[in-house]
This record gives C-alpha cells, structure tokens and sequence, in this order.
C-alpha cells in the first residue's frame, strides 16, 4: 500500500492531487486543517493523509475438519428439521403452492407464518382452493406491507442518507435530487461527508453540474452544520455520508454526531435487496438501537432474486419504507411504490411500479 500526506490551501485542491497522484479510487485516512507554509501564513491550509485501493484480503484458512460424531449429528439434527419443516407436514395442503411461492421470493419463516395466519383468518373456516388460498396470502402481505410504507415518502425537507458501503448512497441522492430539480421545479442543495472516497465526491460533482445544483464538502459535524445553515434557502437538502463498517461502535457514534449536526427532517437507511438476511437484520438492529434513523430504503432491488428476504429488517428497524430503487440511472430508477404494487412485484416477480 502507498500512502502519502499531501497539503493544498482548499480541500477540493487536495482531493485533486490525491486523485493524480493515488488514482481515482484512493483512500483518505485522515483529513483536517494544516499550518501554512511560512510564505503563506495568512492562508487556512489542508493536510490530507491517503492511501491508494488496499488489495484484497487473503483468504481466511480452512477450518478444521469436525470430528466424525458431530458430522453424524448434524445430520441427523438436518433430517429431522427437513421432515418437520415440510410444507405439507405443517401447511394445509391448499396453503402450499402459496407458501413454497413466498419462500422462492425471499419472505423468511416467520413473516410467512404470519402473512398464513392472517390469511386464514381472512377466509374463515370454509374450503378453500389454491387460487383463493393464493390471492389470500398475496393480500395479507399487501396489508403487512401497507402498515409499513410511508404514506408521504416526499414531504421531508432536509434528508440523511445512511447505510454500509456499497449500499448505493450517492446513486442515490443524485436520483433524488434530479427529481426534485426537474420533475418538481425545486431549488436543491447537496452536501457530502463523504470524504473518504475520492470518487465518491468526483461522482456526487458531476451529477451536481448537469443539474445545476450547489455542493459543499464538509469535513466535520461543524462543517455539516454550516453547509446546512448556508442551504436554508433552499427547497431541499440532501446529504451523503460514508459508508463504514457499522459493527465498530465508534463508527455509529460518528455517524451519529454527523446526522445530529444536520438536524434533518428524515434520516435514510439504505440497505441493498441483495444483502443476505441476517446481515441485513444485523444492520437494522444496529441502527434501531442507534435511534437516529427515521425512514428505511431498499436499494438494488434490481440485483436481488429474492429482495424480500430484507423484509426481516424492515420489520426489525421498525421504521417506514419511504422508497426503492431499481438500477443505475439517474433519475428513472427510483420507485415509490405502494404496498399493492410492491406485494405483487415480490409475489410475480415483476418490475415495480
């Protein structure tokens, strides 16, 4: 790894030499203010600390192999769970088609045991056939869902998005914003505290350019405060922030200094549709007990063959679903969908709508 302490009288000055120098996907370790050189002494200075892209991390050693009688238990302990977990050995056999289809979709065993109890309910004690039992169960996951979407996702002001890296956090914003520019006529400002990723700031640039929209770089919950005090005429304000490993406690509690610095109107926490469940519900219990998020997105949901297999952690993070986006482009892949439509994209597989 290379790394390289580099100084410029302005940050955008320094980000440009450690993207010449380190490449555009160069690291920044450390940044802040810097004494000037002594011929410059009236200036405010910057010192910036990069590193260029860090190779992979080696792969972890094999594990030892297990010892021959806890292979054998774990077999059996899997027999036994594949015979009780059968469908028709727990499901009434016109129940089944439906269940196997919320399985294939990504719905975890117990939202489906939930989505089949109020499903019965609603049929009541008369026979039904798989049809009906199907339509019962994709209306049971529209009402679940429908408790669970926000009814006004675009009414908040000034908008955090947060999430681990990768999630999709300055994609985005950029859709964002170009909607709330062209669609609604709406004097934007972006702010980024995002300052770890020398690309991430080039990109969040660009699509500022094209759509006319002011940014400011803030190196600090100060600096974030005084971008949006600088923007309060604006119509709307978005903010990005880096992505962390957010099982580091300390990594939160920055993140939270930096959204309390803000005071924002809507706190975002994007998780990918892809994101296996239980590391999607790590994340959402981490960030409930954070309490500072206020809505949930689901980003990706292009890239995931089973997206509603993060509908554990919406219901763990207890918060509503403002939003989701479907691919790349900026502005169209945004949806802001309902919950009929969003339970019959999960129960058909389609597109949203």
């Amino acid at each position: 790894m290379k790394v390289e302490r580099i100084w410029a009288p302005t940050l955008p000055q320094a980000l440009a030499q450690v993207k010449r120098r380190l490449g555009p996907e160069a690291v920044i370790l450390s940044h802040g203010p810097a004494r000037p050189p002594i011929w410059r002494f009236w200036q405010s200075w910057v010192e910036v600390v990069a590193a260029d892209a860090m190779p992979p991390s080696p792969a972890p050693p094999e594990p030892a192999a297990p010892p021959q009688e806890l292979l054998a238990a774990i077999s059996d302990l899997r027999q036994e769970v594949a015979r009780l977990g059968r469908p028709d050995s727990l499901v009434p056999q016109p129940w089944v088609h439906g269940m196997a289809r919320l399985a294939r979709r990504g719905v975890g065993p117990t939202l489906a045991a939930r989505l089949l109890e109020a499903a019965r309910r609603a049929v009541g004690d008369v026979p039904v056939e798989e049809a009906a039992a199907d339509e019962a169960l994709r209306t049971a996951l529209a009402a679940w869902l429908a408790e669970r979407c926000d009814p006004d996702p675009r009414a908040p002001r000034t908008v955090v998005l947060v999430g681990p890296t990768g999630a999709g956090k300055t994609t985005t914003l950029a859709k964002l914003a170009a909607r709330a520019v062209l669609e609604r006529g709406e004097r934007v400002g972006v702010i980024t505290a995002d300052t770890y990723r020398i690309a991430a700031i080039d990109q969040l640039r660009t699509y500022a350019d094209i759509l006319g929209v002011p940014v400011k770089v803030a190196l600090s919950a100060e600096d974030l405060a005084a971008a949006a005090e600088a923007f309060a005429d604006m119509d709307r304000v978005f903010v990005d922030t880096p992505g962390r490993n957010f099982k580091v406690p300390l990594a939160v509690a920055e993140l939270g200094a930096l959204v309390r610095a803000v005071r924002p109107d809507a706190v975002d926490l994007l998780v990918p549709a892809n994101l296996a469940p239980p590391a999607a519900e790590e994340l959402a219990r981490t960030f409930a007990a954070a309490g500072f998020t206020t809505r949930f997105v689901l980003t990706k949901w292009d890239e995931a063959p089973s997206p509603a297999g993060t509908f554990g952690a919406l219901a763990l993070l207890d918060k509503p679903l403002a939003y989701v986006t479907t691919g790349q482009a900026v502005p169209d892949d945004l949806a802001y969908p309902g919950p009929d439509s969003l339970a019959r994209a999960v129960w058909e597989g389609g597109d949203l709508t």
